[in-house]
C-alpha cells in the first residue's frame, strides 16, 4: 500500500515538475522570439520565476527521496556499519524537522499574503499560488526525510543512498 502511495506520488510530482519546466522553456522561446519583433510578453518572464520556484520546492522532494541533499558525512563513512546507520537515521529525523519548521514558516508566509490578497504584478494571479509551493514542498520532503530514516534504523538502507544492495554505487545518481 505504502509503495503504491510512494510511486504514485512520485509519479505526480515528475509530471508537475516536467510540465513546468517544458512550459517555462516554451515561455521563454517564445518570449525571445517576440522580442525580436519588440512584442514581448511583460508577464513572460514571471511566469518563468514562478515555475522555477515550484520546480524547486517540488524537486528538492525527490531529492530527498534519492539522498541527493548536500551532506558531510566523512566522519560517518569512518564509523562501523552498524554505528553508520544510526547516524544517517538521525540525520535524516533532523533534516525532517527543519523542513517542518520551514512548512510552519512557509504556511505563516502564505496566509499573510492571501490576508492582504496580494497579487503578482504582471499576470495579476493571487501570490497564494507561488507562496503555497513553501509548505507543500518541504512537507513531502519532511515525508521523504522520515521515510529514509526508518529505513535506515530497519536496516534497508545500507548505510549510502548511491548504493543497491549489494553495495554496488550507481554512478547515475551522483
Amino acid at each position: 500500500m505504502l509503495k503504491t502511495i510512494e510511486k504514485y506520488l512520485s509519479y505526480v510530482e515528475n509530471v508537475i515538475n516536467g510540465t513546468l519546466i517544458l512550459g517555462g522553456v516554451i515561455v521563454l522561446f517564445w518570449n525571445i522570439i517576440m522580442r525580436a519583433f519588440h512584442a514581448a510578453s511583460s508577464w513572460a518572464e514571471e511566469a518563468i520565476r514562478y515555475s522555477i520556484i515550484w520546480v524547486t520546492f517540488l524537486g528538492s522532494s525527490q531529492c530527498a527521496k534519492l539522498g541527493n541533499h548536500v551532506g558531510i558525512d566523512l566522519v560517518v563513512q569512518m564509523m562501523p556499519e552498524k554505528v553508520q546507520r544510526y547516524f544517517n537515521a538521525m540525520s535524516q529525523f533532523i533534516a525532517a524537522a527543519f523542513v517542518a519548521v520551514c512548512v510552519y514558516a512557509g504556511w505563516q508566509a502564505m496566509d499573510l499574503v492571501i490576508t492582504t490578497s496580494q497579487k503578482s504584478i504582471a499576470m495579476q494571479m493571487p501570490m497564494w499560488i507561488v507562496y503555497i509551493c513553501v509548505p507543500l514542498g518541504c512537507a513531502l520532503m519532511a515525508i521523504r526525510f522520515v521515510v529514509t530514516g526508518i529505513g535506515f534504523l530497519l536496516n534497508k538502507n545500507n548505510g549510502s543512498l548511491l548504493a543497491d544492495e549489494e553495495g554496488n554505487i550507481d554512478l547515475n545518481k551522483l
